[in-house]
């Protein structure tokens, strides 16, 4: 379902682009004037007995950290299972179950385990829990979604009673921050085993040591979780926190606005004046490592050919989605990797240089009919996949298709359910006959070898292009295996000219994280880093 006027927002937005008409187009935003950003709410002062939180991408697939692929999946595990090290709200990495986790020569690396943290059924965590969970990434019967972080790993050891230690094979550059993602996540490994392949379900449960514990899953329904008294960072002032599966934007924005929903990551777009002018809470808005756009789900056909995806990501006019989609809730993006990654990590100003030096990709549409004139496609017709109930996906969605059909393809949207959506990233069945998907993404922790490798190299997660080109493989893996982070920086950047000019990703923007939450809460993570740090934790009342 998607509300009138969002109908009407979609048919002002196509005008725009194809005849530029329609005006207005930052009316709200000049109104507003610049946007504030807010990395995290102030601590909660009082205890709080339930708090409703929606999920807008809908129920999760597993809660199993390794397979926490969702924003669905991050937001709530985000407060059950805690990784070796932790996002910061400001996205810096800090200490989380390690208290310290760092390279001791090239190819060693050393995690001394955080003492006096418990599981949530009061036995202590050790050296054992954590060399047992950081192995279940590189174990093919797991399926990790985050094994990519494991590429140059030859063993992971306990060598102590609180000491966890990892042997590689190369050294890996990005691999320290990638432990603050759920490649760092711990699991109770009696329980884990015990469980087997029903673990992270409904039937099969958790055993974790974060501030919130899992009480019950209730399919189709909502996930309940409940404040770890016995916490290592302190108790949590909220008693009972209801995750509740809204996937329909106009049903989500009238729950948070009528109360009976206490607060959502990534409110409706569409909706926030009305939040802006609500009485029933605050619209906070923080930096982010966000963005929407799409890339090819297939090796064949037109998707296949960097000149047609060029030609698409010529045909966007990218700033009138920012203005009238996302109504200034974003900012351009020139690849796929939003500068946020890298703006606090040595060797940033070598990022910076690069980053500035692309292309901006300005509309240019006779350019953009020129590339499909020397491609020459055999086939006109292209699909392009989204997330049924996610307005801002059809907004972008609707976009696409129309630049697609000014370039002459017949071009056709396919809405899947929640579910299919996201078997879709890891089943290739899921992806037959469709040309793109077009998605929001982000990147968990910070380091651009953490997300661009998994386009652009051949083994990567989300390569179903089956791109390969050898010069940029060689810079990639040079970058990673590097000691020097200048180095890093330089070859990275190298490598990003190249595939960036090959449009593995075609971003729409770099969006920013919107939260509405009721008037009488405070204390959450409002950046981009709730996708792995406890956000709840400080979570309560005013």
């Amino acid at each position: 379902m998607v509300s009138r006027r969002s109908i009407l927002a979609l048919g002002c937005l196509t005008m725009t682009l194809l005849v530029s008409g329609c005006s207005g187009q930052s009316e709200t935003r000049d109104e507003r004037g610049p946007i504030e950003l807010t990395t995290a709410m102030p601590p909660a002062k009082t205890s709080v007995d339930l708090v409703k939180w929606a999920l807008p991408f809908g129920e999760p697939l597993s809660l199993d950290p390794s397979k926490a692929f969702g924003e669905s999946e991050e937001t709530v595990v985000a407060n059950l299972c805690e990784s070796v090290l932790r996002m910061a709200p400001d996205n810096a990495v800090r200490p989380g179950l390690a208290t310290s986790a760092d390279w001791v020569n090239r190819t060693t690396f050393v995690i001394k385990v955080r003492p006096g943290v418990k599981f949530w059924d009061g036995t202590p965590m050790t050296a054992a829990d954590v060399a047992y969970s950081l192995k279940r990434n590189i174990d093919p019967k797991v399926q990790s979604s985050y094994a990519g972080a494991y590429r140059m790993v030859s063993g992971i050891r306990k060598t102590g009673p609180m000491q966890v230690t990892i042997d590689f094979r190369q050294h890996d550059a990005q691999f320290r921050n990638a432990l603050a993602s759920y490649s760092g996540a711990v699991m109770q490994k009696r329980f884990t085993e015990k469980i087997g392949r029903g673990i992270g379900t409904p039937a099969g449960g958790l055993m974790c040591t974060g501030p919130y514990k899992l009480v019950k899953w209730s399919p189709g329904d909502r996930i309940t979780v409940t404040g770890n008294d016995t916490y290592w960072g302190g108790a949590p002032k909220v008693r009972t926190l209801d995750f509740q599966f809204i996937t329909d934007s106009s049903t989500l924005t009238s729950a948070l606005l009528a109360g009976e929903v206490d607060g959502a990551f990534n409110a409706p777009v569409e909706s926030v004046k009305a939040f802006q002018n609500s009485d029933q809470g605050e619209l906070v808005t923080g930096p982010s490592s966000s963005f929407v756009g799409f890339f090819p789900t297939t090796a064949r056909g037109p998707a296949a050919d960097p000149r047609v995806r060029q030609a698409l990501n010529l045909s966007l006019d990218k700033k009138a989605f920012i203005d009238n989609v996302l109504l200034g809730y974003g900012k351009p993006l020139k690849t796929m990797t939003p500068p946020i990654v890298w703006e606090g990590i040595p060797g940033h100003e070598i990022y910076r240089t690069a980053y500035d030096r692309l292309p901006g990709n300005e509309p240019d549409l006779d350019r953009a009919k020129a590339l499909i004139a020397e491609a020459k496609p055999a086939k006109k017709k292209l699909v392009f996949a989204m997330k049924g109930g996610d307005t801002l996906a059809l907004q972008a969605a609707t976009l696409i298709q129309a630049a697609a059909r000014e370039l002459g393809f017949d071009a056709k949207i396919r809405t899947l359910q929640p579910t299919d959506f996201d078997a879709f990233f890891f089943d290739a069945s899921k992806r037959a006959s469709v040309d793109f998907v077009v998605s929001p993404g982000w990147i968990e922790v910070p380091g651009a070898l953490y997300y661009a490798p998994e386009y652009a190299l051949q083994d990567g997660v989300f390569n179903y292009s089956k791109y390969n080109d050898p010069q940029v493989t060689k810079l990639l893996e040079s970058a990673r295996t590097s000691t020097d982070p200048d180095e890093t920086a330089r070859l990275f950047s190298q490598a990003q000219a190249k595939f960036t000019e090959a449009n593995l990703f075609v971003p729409l923007a770099n969006t920013y994280v919107r939260v509405f939450i009721n008037k009488h809460l405070t204390g959450v993570t409002t950046s981009s880093a709730f996708h792995t740090s406890p956000w709840a934790a400080q979570l309560g009342g005013k």
